[in-house]
């Protein structure tokens, strides 16, 4: 195949060479086509044959005429009932309810049922010859527009189509960003668009659009999985509170006991199996196959299934725990108290609970990526990337990151499968006991979405137990040379291959031993009751909370001045915060993710109201509002460090 020479396309090319040089580059390597460009008897192309098939139904043009048409009259969209899904915590609470109080006092007229301005995302699936790209680009107030199209081919024809490089220019002109998306995978498609929100922000993707061009399988796939997976962007990684609570027990932790530090850096792989042990209801299938080749492992339980395990008469090597809430003691002091904790090692969040830590003799800590713990000591130790968001993920991170180089996962079913009622857990968990932390019915009703089974059949689950597989799915690709197996009779995890236990044969396996952990440990630091608390710089950390005031107090100032709205301040709040990553790290991870949080639940109401000077008011309303709560806040986070860390020597 000879690329066109004409004009447009080589001005196309080298627009597109200069924004996406991978995706111009994989255009040019096209030898081969499988659609031909059909054109008009003036030269205009008008449609793409797929051998007697055509793309179109009528002439490209009036095809894009009609479905734009079609998409302003009723657009499809991303919208939110409330500003909950802004992570709105008793802190921040009085600062929502102030706002809803100035509009009732100040803005009589009701809010639109979409955003108006400052809208994140416009998702188009599919571009083929792109005639409906510009009226898209001039008529959503879209800030991204993330075009997906599987068939690279229709991507080239259309650099004979339409003009790319105005549509470049048109973008920058508008403030908007053009991310173009090859892939005929609908899992990968979802990856890549996910990795854009992940980039640029999801703050803003209440009000985005979608907008379908054409059908094909791909595209259907990846839009209803996307569909199940977009609004978990909105969750953040941490809130004031919470922080504040991670940052005392992490200081806590690292005064009462010895430990060692797990973190991603490289280990002598171990080729040793693990068993990782959660508490899906699959689990009770698979106990036996689990006793008959406990010698030869390593045995990791994670959360509630410790407990299952023990009742069996099967001790872990490994236990993990993640949460830094007050319900995990009491679950376990009862367990310890019965049948003893002696041999095993507790794999475990820095920032748990202290008494959980305090009920095992060995204590392996990780730092979670994202919070305060990690940011803070990250010149330090390294975070364990994909310890969350269940426990079932920790337990795979710290395997893997230790160098294990073959795992089994049991009981990690995320979800339960259909037509089984209500066994959600493991017949033995504390989910079915009079302990019961939740109700069966509360249980249940979270379970929203489905997926596919790692050995047939669909799925019930809910988004944390979503993310449970994706996560998992990431860490193993970052181990390639891994060998990962899912013995779960639970929803498929990408990347694992399924394995009935009754399959698994160990048998040419000398029995475990001791000195395989022993190894691990010689590679991780060790500290003892207070040393790792000398490396945070109490003086830098305090200082750092007034300068970050200062700053967020002049970016305020400095907004008041220029034209422009909520997106405009977030953008300039993030470049603030990039500013100050090494001398206010410390707030910024604390209290930083609050402030934006607010932003956006006043967003929420903002760019709903029609009136621009009503929209005005009420923003530079938000501005003085957002000023005392990031003072206030920061000023707070001051004398929390400060006396959080009195007792300790600061780093000169």
């Amino acid at each position: 195949m000879t690329l066109p020479s004409s004009p447009l396309f080589r001005r196309n090319l080298k627009a597109l060479s200069k924004h996406q040089p991978a995706l111009a580059a994989t255009l040019k390597a096209i030898t081969q086509s499988a659609s031909l460009l059909e054109r008009d008897a003036d030269g205009i192309a008008t449609n793409v044959c797929i051998g007697s098939e055509r793309l179109y139904a009528t002439a490209a043009q009036d095809w894009a005429a009609d479905q734009v048409k079609g998409f302003l009259a009723e657009s499809q969209r991303i919208l939110f009932s409330d500003v909950f899904h802004c992570n709105v915590t008793d802190y921040s609470l009085p600062f929502h309810r102030g706002l809803i109080d100035y509009r009732k006092e100040h803005i009589q007229e009701p809010l639109s049922a979409a955003p108006i301005v400052d809208v994140g995302y416009l998702f188009v699936f599919g571009v083929g010859l792109g005639y409906h790209l510009e009226e898209l680009m001039l008529s959503t107030p879209a800030r991204h527009l993330i075009l997906i199209e599987p068939i690279e081919e229709f991507l080239l024809h259309s650099l004979s189509a339409i003009d790319w490089a105005k549509l470049y220019r048109l973008a920058r002109k508008r403030g908007q960003t053009l991310h173009i998306i090859t892939a005929q995978d609908p899992t990968e498609i979802c990856q890549r668009i996910e990795a854009v929100l992940i980039r640029e922000s999801a703050d803003f993707i209440d009000g985005s659009y979608f907008f379908f061009h054409y059908y094909s399988w791909a595209l259907k796939e990846a839009y209803g999985e996307f569909v199940l997976k977009v609004r978990q962007h909105y969750y953040s990684s941490g809130f004031f509170e919470d922080e504040l609570k991670m940052m005392t027990n992490a200081c806590a932790n690292m005064r009462r006991n010895d430990f060692y530090i797990c973190e991603d850096k490289p280990f002598v792989r171990q080729s040793t199996p693990v068993f990782i042990v959660g508490s899906g209801p699959s689990l009770d299938n698979d106990i036996d196959f689990i006793r008959k080749w406990r010698d030869k492992v390593i045995l990791v339980s994670s959360g509630t299934s410790l407990g299952i395990l023990l009742k069996h008469g099967l001790r872990p090597d490994i236990h993990t725990e993640l949460e830094n809430g007050p319900q995990i003691y009491p679950i376990l002091a009862p367990l310890r108290e019965k049948y003893g904790f002696e041999g095993i090692r507790l794999g475990a969040s820095l920032t748990i609970d202290p008494a959980v830590s305090d009920l095992f003799d060995t204590r392996w800590f990780f730092l979670r990526t994202a919070l305060s713990p990690s940011r803070i000591l990250a010149s330090v130790h390294k975070g364990l990337v994909g310890s969350d968001p269940t426990v079932a993920n920790a337990s795979f991170s710290v395997t893997a990151i230790t160098g294990f180089t073959e795992i089994y996962l049991f009981g990690v079913d995320c979800g339960y499968r259909e037509g089984t009622g209500e066994q959600h857990h493991s017949k033995d968990s504390i989910y079915f006991t009079e302990d019961n932390p939740e109700s069966t019915e509360d249980i249940v009703r979270r379970h929203d979405r489905t997926l596919p089974g790692n050995f047939g059949g669909t799925f019930h689950t809910q988004w944390t137990f979503d993310l449970t597989g994706r996560g998992i799915s990431e860490v193993k690709r970052r181990h390639r040379t891994m060998t990962l197996f899912n013995c779960s009779d639970g929803a498929r995890i990408d990347g694992a291959q399924p394995k009935a236990a009754e399959a698994i044969d160990l048998s040419r396996l000398p029995d475990r031993h001791e000195r395989v952990l022993e190894q691990v440990e010689r590679q991780m630091a060790h500290y003892q009751p207070g040393e790792l608390l000398q490396q945070f710089d109490r003086e830098q950390l305090v200082a750092g909370c007034r300068v970050l005031a200062d700053a967020v107090v002049e970016a305020i100032a400095t907004t008041r001045r220029k034209k422009g709205g909520f997106w405009e301040f977030r953008e300039r709040m993030v470049l603030l915060y990039k500013a100050h990553e090494q001398d206010c790290r410390g707030v910024i991870v604390i209290a930083g993710s609050t402030l934006l949080n607010m932003m956006r639940a006043a967003a929420f109401h903002g760019t709903r109201i029609e009136d621009p000077r009503l929209r005005r008011k009420y923003f530079h309303h938000v501005l003085d509002e957002l000023q005392v709560y990031a003072t206030t806040m920061f000023e707070q986070t001051a004398e929390f460090l400060e006396t959080l860390l009195a007792e300790d020597t600061p780093v000169s």
